[in-house]
C-alpha cells in the first residue's frame, strides 16, 4: 500500500488556518506549540520553508481530520545561527519533523525528509543537517535509512537545556 498525501507550504495558507492546523498537529503528536508563530513568520519572510502534509488534496476546517505531518527547512546562514559556523557554505537544516501519532510507522517521516531535502536543494543547499535527542531511537533509524551520518553533538538548540543533541548531516 502506497501512502498518498499532499503538502502545502505554510506561507500559502491563511495565517489562522496554518496556526490552527499546526497547533492541532503538534498537540496530537505530543510536541510543543511555542514556535508555531515563528515558523509562520519565517516562512512568509522566506528565511525558512515549512510545509504541512495533508491526507487528502485540500486542508479542511477540521484540522484533526487530515493534517498528518510537517517538516521545515531553515537557512543555517541566517543571522544568529551559530550552531554550525561556516554560514555561507550552502548548508540548510531539517527542522521540526512532526508526524501525527496515527500516521507513524507508515513511511511518512522518510517521505517528508525527502521533501525537505528537495526544498533545500532548490534553495542551493549542498549539505543538509538535522538534530535529534540522543535517546530518540526512531529518529536515529530514520536518519540512517535516509543516508545521514552522525558528525557530532551540540547543546539542544530547541530548548537550550538537557542532554546534548546528536548532529546528523547528508551531502546533497
Amino acid at each position: 500500500m502506497t501512502l498518498t498525501f499532499h503538502v502545502i507550504p505554510v506561507h500559502k495558507l491563511p495565517e489562522d488556518t496554518a496556526t490552527q492546523h499546526l497547533v492541532a498537529l503538534r498537540r496530537e503528536a505530543g510536541w510543543g506549540e511555542d514556535s508555531i508563530l515563528h515558523w509562520i513568520s519565517t516562512s512568509r519572510e522566506g528565511t525558512a520553508c515549512y510545509v504541512i502534509a495533508y491526507a487528502d488534496n485540500q486542508p479542511s476546517d477540521d484540522a484533526n481530520s487530515n493534517v498528518i505531518g510537517m517538516i521545515g527547512v531553515t537557512w543555517v546562514d541566517s543571522e544568529g545561527d551559530r550552531t554550525l559556523g561556516n554560514r555561507d557554505q550552502g548548508i540548510k537544516q531539517l527542522s521540526s519533523l512532526t508526524i501525527a501519532k496515527r500516521w507513524r510507522g507508515k513511511g511518512l517521516a522518510h517521505q517528508l525528509m525527502l521533501i525537505g531535502e528537495n526544498l533545500a536543494r532548490e534553495r542551493g543547499a549542498k549539505k543538509i543537517v538535522s538534530f535529534t535527542n540522543y535517546d530518540n531511537v526512531a529518529s536515529f533509524k530514520l536518519h540512517e535509512r535516509a543516508g545521514y551520518r552522525i558528525y557530532g553533538t551540540t547543546k539542544r538548540v530547541w530548548t537550550g537545556t538537557g542532554p546534548p543533541a546528536v548532529c546528523f548531516e547528508k551531502i546533497l
